[in-house]
Protein backbone atom coordinates (compact mmCIF):
# COMPACT_ATOMS: atom_id res chain seq x y z
CA UNK A 1 0.00 0.00 0.00
CA UNK A 2 2.89 2.14 0.65
CA UNK A 3 4.23 2.43 -2.92
CA UNK A 4 0.85 2.59 -4.50
CA UNK A 5 0.85 6.10 -2.19
CA UNK A 6 4.70 6.94 -3.34
CA UNK A 7 3.69 6.00 -6.88
CA UNK A 8 0.26 8.04 -7.08
CA UNK A 9 2.21 10.82 -5.52
CA UNK A 10 5.12 11.01 -8.01
CA UNK A 11 1.91 10.36 -10.99
CA UNK A 12 0.45 13.72 -9.82
CA UNK A 13 3.82 15.63 -9.27
CA UNK A 14 4.64 14.91 -12.91
CA UNK A 15 1.05 15.75 -14.02
CA UNK A 16 1.28 18.88 -12.72
CA UNK A 17 4.67 19.61 -14.03
CA UNK A 18 3.67 18.84 -17.52
CA UNK A 19 0.68 20.83 -17.39
CA UNK A 20 2.24 23.76 -16.14
CA UNK A 21 4.92 23.29 -19.09
CA UNK A 22 1.85 22.89 -21.20
CA UNK A 23 0.84 26.17 -20.38
CA UNK A 24 3.83 28.26 -20.54
CA UNK A 25 4.24 26.63 -24.30
CA UNK A 26 0.74 28.14 -24.85
CA UNK A 27 2.00 31.47 -23.54
CA UNK A 28 4.51 32.14 -26.23
CA UNK A 29 3.47 35.44 -27.83
CA UNK A 30 5.58 34.83 -30.90
CA UNK A 31 3.13 32.32 -31.90
CA UNK A 32 0.09 33.50 -31.05
CA UNK A 33 0.72 37.10 -30.47
CA UNK A 34 -0.59 39.89 -27.75
CA UNK A 35 -3.86 37.63 -27.83
CA UNK A 36 -2.59 33.84 -26.90
CA UNK A 37 -1.39 35.52 -23.75
CA UNK A 38 -3.15 33.56 -20.59
CA UNK A 39 -3.38 35.02 -17.35
CA UNK A 40 -1.68 33.76 -13.79
CA UNK A 41 -4.59 32.02 -12.40
CA UNK A 42 -4.71 29.51 -14.93
CA UNK A 43 -1.04 28.75 -13.53
CA UNK A 44 -2.45 28.09 -10.30
CA UNK A 45 -4.42 25.02 -11.87
CA UNK A 46 -1.38 23.52 -12.53
CA UNK A 47 -0.62 23.55 -8.65
CA UNK A 48 -3.52 21.45 -7.71
CA UNK A 49 -2.32 18.07 -8.73
CA UNK A 50 1.40 19.11 -7.14
CA UNK A 51 0.05 19.89 -4.07
CA UNK A 52 -1.96 16.73 -3.97
CA UNK A 53 0.98 14.99 -5.11
CA UNK A 54 3.41 16.38 -2.47
CA UNK A 55 0.48 16.19 0.31
CA UNK A 56 0.38 12.21 -0.96
CA UNK A 57 4.11 11.99 -0.71
CA UNK A 58 3.95 13.84 3.26
CA UNK A 59 1.16 11.61 4.61
CA UNK A 60 2.82 8.77 3.16
CA UNK A 61 5.62 8.96 5.93
CA UNK A 62 3.41 8.97 8.64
Amino acid sequence: MKSLKIVSGVVFIIIGVLFFIFLRMLNDPEIEGESGRIGLDTYFISLIPITIGLIILFFKKK
